[in-house]
């Protein structure tokens, strides 16, 4: 994400930042979709003790949902170019997203 921000920023002529955007975030998602993607969705029923699986399955599911909510909301604006027009540029608000993601999961 941090190159696709870098891609967005650079000013040039040509397509070729285009298709270098464009490979990187199918790249991306080929990726996240071969690794972790559909990992969530087993993992998620295994995490939480046998007491606790169905609340904490529920707690996980209700907190993506308003995630995905507000993602769905929010992703739109960013690359709208009548809105907030950041195009490219919005690789950096997901690279500091996944940043704090991670810092969270490795301090606890």
């Amino acid at each position: 994400m941090l190159i696709t921000g870098i891609l967005g920023t650079i000013k040039s002529e040509g397509s070729g930042k285009n298709y270098g955007t464009g490979a990187l975030l199918i790249l991306f998602t080929g990726i996240y979709d071969l690794t972790v993607g559909p990992v969530c969705y087993s993992l998620v029923a295994e995490i939480g003790s046998t007491r606790l699986r169905a609340k904490t399955v529920i707690l996980a599911r209700n907190l993506y949902n308003v995630g995905g909510l507000v993602i769905n909301i929010v992703n739109p604006y960013m690359l709208n170019s009548t809105a907030w027009n950041l195009k490219a540029k919005t690789g950096y608000v997901w690279f500091v997203t996944g940043i704090i993601g991670i810092v969270w999961s490795k301090s606890g």
